[in-house]
């Protein structure tokens, strides 16, 4: 992303809550200025959370366990579900 977006906070507004500022640091040949970016990712378990959060205030407090039970042994839900 570039720095603009960054200082705009559109990483936080799509969910990356981390970013890394000259990930990416290209020469182009048609352009003068370099293309320097942000990288913006989201950690899996920030990504739990999110959904956590989500559910929660959907008021889907089941869906909450599923999600965390599956982060923690690599499962996905649709494996745990069958299990059960």
């Amino acid at each position: 992303m570039y720095q603009r977006g960054v200082d705009r906070g559109l990483p936080v507004r799509y969910g990356y809550w981390h970013t890394e500022p000259r990930a990416v640091y290209w020469v182009r040949p048609y352009r003068e200025e370099p293309l320097d970016v942000h990288l913006c990712w989201l950690e899996r378990r920030d990504l739990v959370n999110q959904i956590d959060d989500w559910a929660w205030q959907k008021g889907e407090s089941e869906s909450v366990g599923e999600v965390a039970e599956a982060s923690k042994g690599g499962a996905t839900i649709t494996k745990l579900r069958s299990e059960q």
